[in-house]
């Protein structure tokens, strides 16, 4: 992995032009991003402090805005908490978290079967 400082960086002048935005409620997808990759950027060099909070929001914006039972950043955002909650030491909150973002993340385990997929053998040719 590199070096996470031009992520935090990037993440927060975003965030803060985001607190600065007169609207920012209308840009709470965009925050969940920058606050999900600042955490994760925080977290990499493990300052767990500057990443919890963070990576909360990410994980609180993320359950308002996307599906809570099926999206993919969802469960990003909660397993970079349940790893910096891990290393705080907050054990139940880490298990809750990676039991969450794994129940989102085993609907998408296996595609829906098609017609295709249910057949065994080839079709007789009739003539």
């Amino acid at each position: 992995m590199g070096d996470p400082q031009p992520a935090l960086l990037i993440a927060e002048h975003a965030l803060k032009k985001i607190a600065a935005d007169p609207a920012p409620q209308y840009l709470e997808l965009r925050e969940q991003r920058a606050a999900g990759l600042a955490g994760k950027a925080h977290l990499k060099p493990g300052n767990v402090a500057s990443a919890l909070p963070q990576l909360g929001r990410a994980v609180a914006l993320a359950q308002m805005h996307l599906d809570a039972e099926r999206s993919p950043r969802l469960a990003d955002a909660l397993l970079a908490l349940a790893d910096a909650s891990l290393q705080a030491g907050q054990d139940d909150a880490a298990r809750a978290a990676l039991a969450r973002a794994q129940h989102i993340l085993a609907s998408h385990a296996a595609p829906v079967p098609t017609l295709f997929d249910t057949i065994s053998s080839p079709l007789p040719v009739t003539t």
